[in-house]
């Protein structure tokens, strides 16, 4: 097993910083594909609550929490679920987790939702 290491500081780029300067900022588009992993920390993984093919709205819960230390996960546009399974994920070592892939829709369609009284 590959043992990961760690740095004291940091990363620090020095005169890398003109580059991102010479382009205006844009919005970025709505990806084609989402994919969402279930584990967001070094907590429990949360549980899918939907299926295959079913329609989601962004901000929807698309997996409970679970166990003392876990996260809901929210849909991050609106789409069809298209699969619940093991990908590559943000990490490292390149693990694969749990993860629910959505094929978005482009438009974005979000939840209702209900402001909190302050």
């Amino acid at each position: 097993m590959r043992k990961l290491t760690s740095f004291h500081g940091g990363l620090k780029l020095n005169g890398h910083k003109k580059m991102s300067l010479q382009e205006p900022i844009i919005t970025a588009d709505i990806p084609e594909q989402l994919v969402q992993p279930l584990h967001q920390h070094i907590g429990e993984a949360a549980s899918p609550i939907v299926e295959v093919g079913e329609h989601v709205k962004t901000g929807q819960i698309i997996a409970h929490a679970e166990g003392f230390v876990s996260a809901p996960v929210h849909a991050a546009s609106s789409g069809t679920v298209t699969a619940i399974e093991h990908r590559s994920i943000a990490h490292p070592s390149s693990i694969k987790d749990s993860c629910i892939v959505i094929q978005t829709d482009g438009k974005d369609e979000w939840i209702e939702t209900t402001p909190h009284a302050e």
